[in-house]
């Protein structure tokens, strides 16, 4: 099946839009893309999230966000692989985009534990944490100043 937007040759085209119920006193719906397990002999099927090239100005951009909670916490965000039973687990894989023409500088990627309600380390209002877990069987850690920020570079 194929849902798609109508075309434009002169302004943006058309936008699609998938949206869960609203419930005045529940929750709202649920929207789940999903693919079925395969077969005996195949592999599940695959979601893409991308947006494509553009030729004169900047490519779309994808966000991924959870909304505000007015009287709870804030929703979670979840990137998990799954597991394998005789093979490798799978990857997670986050690359920022590199640049090509002269003088231009690659793209960041950037971890942040945002801030609590209170600087103040007794009352529980600190700030998140960022943690990184890196198994490896080796692992040599680099670090360069460059500008006053300090980055680390992990090769293995």
């Amino acid at each position: 099946m194929v849902i798609r937007g109508g075309n434009s040759k002169v302004r943006t085209s058309g936008s699609l839009l998938a949206m869960s119920g609203l419930n005045v006193q529940g929750s709202s719906g649920t929207i789940e893309l999903v693919t079925t397990q395969s077969g005996t002999h195949g592999v599940s099927g695959r979601i893409e999230h991308l947006t494509r090239a553009s030729s004169a100005g900047d490519s779309g951009s994808i966000s991924v966000s959870t909304g505000n909670a007015f009287d709870g916490s804030g929703g979670d965000m979840k990137f998990a692989v799954g597991d394998s039973g005789y093979n490798d687990g799978g990857d997670i894989i986050i690359n920022a985009g590199q640049a090509h023409e002269t003088a231009r500088q690659g793209r960041s990627f950037s971890l942040k534990g945002d801030e609590g309600s209170s600087a103040n380390a007794i009352d529980g209002g600190n700030g998140g944490h960022v943690s990184l877990l890196v198994i490896l069987v080796s692992l040599k850690l680099f670090y360069s100043a460059e500008r006053s920020n300090v980055r680390f570079f992990i090769q293995y």
